[in-house]
């Protein structure tokens, strides 16, 4: 997709009533999620060159056991204290990468005892979650935190 000089004054108004403040976290969840992906990409670039180019196209699951394999073979030439900063970090990734997918892979409901309000739910082989406002925010705070943590990783710690 290529992005023309006027994207940013094109409108969209939505024909399905859904509530603009959910779908906006919503949107915000999954920028950060990405937002932390491609910090762990980059993190994991400084231990292993040519990891991007390696990992361009993966999902999450991919990057994250590239990334383990990464570790594992840098791991000798780093500090306990960074090495294991760093095995922290590919844990939460892990962890947060299965969380985004109940979010990305949840049906769309109306939320128990509500006329109209949105939400998402999900039960599969991640478990099951129930997307209320509530979690949404939780979710993007840790993805937020996740991804601030990945880039000091990259600028302070491995630089």
């Amino acid at each position: 997709m290529t992005a023309s000089s006027d994207d940013e004054h094109e409108t969209y108004t939505p024909t399905y009533p859904i509530a603009g403040d959910y779908v906006r976290l919503l949107g915000y969840a999954v920028f950060m999620y990405a937002m932390l992906e491609w910090q762990v990409v980059y993190v994991g670039e400084k231990l292993k060159p040519g990891f991007v180019n390696e990992n361009v196209g993966k999902e999450g699951g991919g990057i994250a056991n590239a990334f383990d394999a990464a570790l594992s073979a840098a791991s000798s030439a780093l500090s306990t204290e960074v090495a294991q900063r760093l095995e922290e970090m590919a844990r939460k990734f892990r962890n947060l990468k299965d969380r985004r997918n109940t979010l990305i892979h949840a049906r769309p409901i109306t939320m128990p005892g509500t006329e109209r309000t949105p939400g998402l739910s999900y039960e599969g082989r991640s478990g099951s979650a129930l997307w209320t406002r509530r979690e949404l925010i939780d979710a993007i705070r840790e993805f937020e935190a996740a991804a601030r943590e990945a880039n000091d990783i990259y600028y302070k710690v491995l630089s």
